[in-house]
């Protein structure tokens, strides 16, 4: 098959005349040698050229393909630099937004009033003369805590 016909990038080389045909098919059927190519010795240089020719395709190839794998990789890389930075951005709004919030409580927690109220409601804190008042919690007769009234003495204790 030629070159021309597997689709490769030769040249397709022109038609020999007639004449030319015909000589070379009569050295082919005689077992000449066909004239040779200047530069070209008969001994097969032709086709370590073309071997040469291959090897220096194929090195390019490969050295082609390292640069576009190590781009890719770099690339890569930047991407997921770039996605690192992005969370991070968020991580610090979230952080300055709970800033925020605390710095507005603690501006909060500054007012007496605010203390007060807190203390007497969390912790049951009173004033001085101020008297608290706790109601109680009615207990369902089941629990294990409750317990029952004791009856009055008949006389008063003295």
């Amino acid at each position: 098959m030629r070159p021309a016909q597997r689709g490769g990038l030769h040249r397709r080389r022109p038609p020999l005349p007639a004449s030319a045909k015909a000589r070379a098919r009569r050295h082919r059927e005689q077992g000449l040698v066909a004239r040779e190519r200047p530069g070209v010795a008969a001994s097969g240089q032709g086709t370590a050229a073309r071997r040469r020719w291959g090897l220096a395709k194929t090195l390019a190839a490969a050295v082609l393909l390292a640069v576009v794998f190590a781009f890719a990789r770099t690339t890569w890389r930047i991407w997921q630099l770039g996605r690192a930075i992005e969370a991070t951005q968020r991580e610090i709004e979230v952080t300055r937004l709970r800033q925020h919030q605390l710095e507005s409580e603690l501006e909060r927690w500054n007012d007496p009033a605010v203390i007060a109220e807190e203390a007497r409601r969390e912790l049951g804190l009173v004033l001085p003369g101020e008297m608290r008042f706790v109601p109680a919690k009615p207990v369902p007769p089941g629990d294990p805590f409750h317990v029952e009234k004791r009856p009055s003495p008949e006389r008063p204790l003295d």
